[in-house]
């Protein structure tokens, strides 16, 4: 089993990856929850589990300079990008992970 810590980082290396895919134009300019979920970040935090529900309610309260520090390079676009994961990814992969749970009781 992961350790909570390993699970925080992880997590959060995800959600940094998924910020950097949101930055696709075609991401951005059509902001579908299918384009948004068409990763593999957003793949991996779904494979989490309920686990990490805790965190994906936390990260809706986190700005994007908590994840600037966990960054080397920030690029650009990476607000639109982070808004984008935290206005319609993190509800979906909170809805994907519950659904997922409901199916497998």
């Amino acid at each position: 089993m992961i350790s909570p810590a390993n699970l925080e980082e992880n997590f959060h290396r995800a959600i940094n990856d998924w910020i950097d895919y949101c930055k696709n134009p075609d991401v951005q300019i059509n902001d579908f929850s299918k384009l948004v979920r068409d990763c593999d970040a957003y793949r991996k935090i779904v494979s989490m589990g309920e686990s990490i529900l805790p965190l994906l309610e936390q990260a809706k309260y986190l700005d994007l300079a908590f994840y600037q520090r966990h960054r080397r390079r920030n690029g650009n676009n990476r607000e639109l990008a982070f808004s984008i994961v935290k206005r319609h990814g993190l509800g979906l992969a909170e809805k994907e992970i519950l659904d997922n749970k409901l199916n497998n009781t």
